[in-house]
């Protein structure tokens, strides 16, 4: 139950994981799963650095983004946080 049905949010930081305090991070990103209600730590992610997604995928440190991946794991779209309509048409199918 719950929006893991229809949609599986991840955080991606841009601090090594030792420098991160994940307290103030969104709490819908550990919501409390299995009888005795631990968190699911595995949502936020920290860069890697050989590999760093900020600078694979040219996304803006400052702006971010809105990466969004199919069921395979593919980077299916990258959009700005903040273009709500760009989302919209992406998932309505009408983007070009």
């Amino acid at each position: 139950h719950g929006p893991d049905l229809t949609h599986d949010v991840r955080l991606i930081l841009q601090t090594p994981h030792r420098d991160t305090d994940l307290d103030p991070a969104t709490p819908g990103l550990f919501p409390e799963t299995g009888r005795l209600g631990l968190r699911d730590m595995e949502r936020v992610f920290c860069p890697d650095p050989a590999a760093d997604i900020f600078d694979l995928r040219s996304i803006d440190r400052d702006t971010g983004a809105l990466v969004l991946l199919r069921p395979d794991q593919y980077v299916a779209q990258i959009l700005p946080p903040d273009d709500p309509e760009s989302l919209a048409d992406f998932l309505a199918g009408t983007h070009v």
